[in-house]
Parts: structure tokens; sequence; C-alpha cells
């Protein structure tokens, strides 16, 4: 078995295996040849003979946090410890690429991917949470520069564990909340404010009728006003937000239709040993 750098001609060979991952089939074949051409991070894929039988994606969404993401294994080839290998070769790679820590998120039902996590030196940082909200009152507005001190001073205040910032997450990726992490978001127009709490609005599309609000972070209160704000604002007349919070944070009102558990976040400091 050998691991290396995915090329472009591996296309067909991954699409092959990841066509039908779940019920709706897998997004991997349509973002593949963006990640292999990205220089924001690396595609690995393990080899045997001339088979590409397993892919990993790092990411690299700030200068030094590493997203994992797309771990995929050949259907005939798993139960051989491929993924473990391959999340190992992940961690160098980040390292490699300035990474001080690596982070992935996990479906409540993947239980052998919550185990493998463990297994590998991961650590769970925070259970997301999603909630269905119809309210339309309240007051938004797209963040603009002069905010950014505002809302990373909220990151710190309001995290998710104590010392730490929270995460914010856009296209299924998560990282820290800092000055830098939230102008990131900035220069892509996702966040919106009111003065007392921020939210991004991701351009994911679960379902035609809503919008997706990710990390709103503030006092309950503030974040009532900025969802309903946005919904009114932001929804194009969609009729609802699906909102994405981290259960540590206990932001959510009763009114709030939820929650279902989302995801799973976990983390590994890369100073650590393997």
């Amino acid at each position: 078995m050998h691991i290396r750098p995915g090329l472009r001609g591996d296309h067909q060979q991954v699409r092959s295996f990841c066509e039908n991952t779940f019920h709706w089939g897998d997004y991997i074949p349509e973002v593949y040849m963006d990640w292999v051409t990205s220089d924001q991070g690396r595609v690995l894929v393990a080899e045997l003979g001339q088979a590409v039988v397993g892919l990993v994606h790092v990411d690299m969404p700030g200068a030094t946090e590493a997203w994992l993401e797309g771990m995929r294994v050949h259907p005939d080839f798993r139960r051989r410890g491929l993924a473990a290998l391959l999340t190992q070769a992940a961690l160098a790679e980040a390292r490699l690429l300035g990474a001080g820590v690596a982070r992935l998120a996990i479906t409540k039902e993947n239980h052998a991917s919550h185990q493998l996590a463990y297994r590998t030196g991961f650590g769970l940082l925070g259970e997301l949470e999603e909630y269905a909200v119809s309210d339309r009152e309240g007051e938004a507005r797209p963040a603009v520069r002069d905010d950014l001190e505002t809302m990373a001073h909220l990151a710190r205040t309001k995290s998710w564990l104590p010392g730490r910032p929270v995460l914010v997450g856009a296209g299924w990726r998560w990282w820290e909340a800092s000055h830098r992490g939230l102008e990131k978001l900035l220069d892509r127009e996702m966040l919106w404010t009111n003065g007392r709490a921020w939210a991004v609005l991701d351009y994911l599309e679960f379902e035609d009728d809503e919008i997706v609000i990710l990390s709103p972070t503030g006092d309950e209160s503030a974040i009532v006003a900025l969802v309903g704000g946005m919904l009114s604002q932001a929804g194009g007349g969609k009729s609802r937000a699906r909102v994405v919070v981290s259960a540590r944070q206990k932001v959510a009102p009763p009114h709030w239709e939820g929650p279902s558990e989302w995801e799973h976040i976990y983390e590994r400091w890369l100073d650590e040993e393997s």
C-alpha cells in the first residue's frame, strides 16, 4: 500500500468508488478536481498496485489550522486499517503545510469514524446542534470591517470552551473565529451582525425554502434578533432558517424548533506524539 498526493488523472478511479457513498450519492466526484488543483491544501490517495483505493483531503482554512475531510475507502478494501493510515498521513501532511492543529467533523451516526478519531489522537471539541427557525422579527445587517474587533471579542467571551475562541463554519469546514478567521468570511460577504451578536450566512442549501446560519455568537436575546433579521433581510423570501450552534454554548431559546444533532467536531494538536 502506497500513499501519495492525488493527481488529476486519479479522478475517474476516485469517482468509481465514491458515487454511492450515501443514499443521495456523494459530493467527492464534484469537488475532486478543485481540491487537487488548489494551493490551499493537499489530496492524498492510497494506491494498491495501479488502483486508487482511498483518499483524504487536507484543507488549510487558516494559516496554522488544518481541516481533514473527504475520507473515503473503496468498499472492497475496508476493515484493513486503511482509514487509519490515511489519517496519519493527513496529519503528517498538515504539519508540513504549517498546521499546529487539525480538526474534522463526523456525523452522529458514523460510529466507526468516531472510534477512528479517538484511536488516532483526536478529542471531541464540540457537538453541533441544528434548529429550525421561522420567526422573522429582528435586526441584522451585513458586517463591515469596523465590526471585526467587536465580533472577535464576542468570539473570545462566548466560546465553546474556556480560553478558546468560537469556531466559525462555511462550506462544511470550521476554523477559529480569530480576527483573521473572521476577516476571511467578511471578504466573502458571509458575516452578519446587529452590533450585539454575529453569525455566518452560509451558501449551502439543504432545502429550497431555507437559509443556513452557522455559529451565531452573542447573548440569547441578541442572537434571536439577529437570526430573525437575517431571515427577513437575507432570506430572499424563504420561510425558515436552519441554525447550527454548539451545544456547549446553550444559546438556543425555547421557541426554536429542535434540537437535532448535526455533527461532532474533533480536534488534535499536532505537537502531540503520533
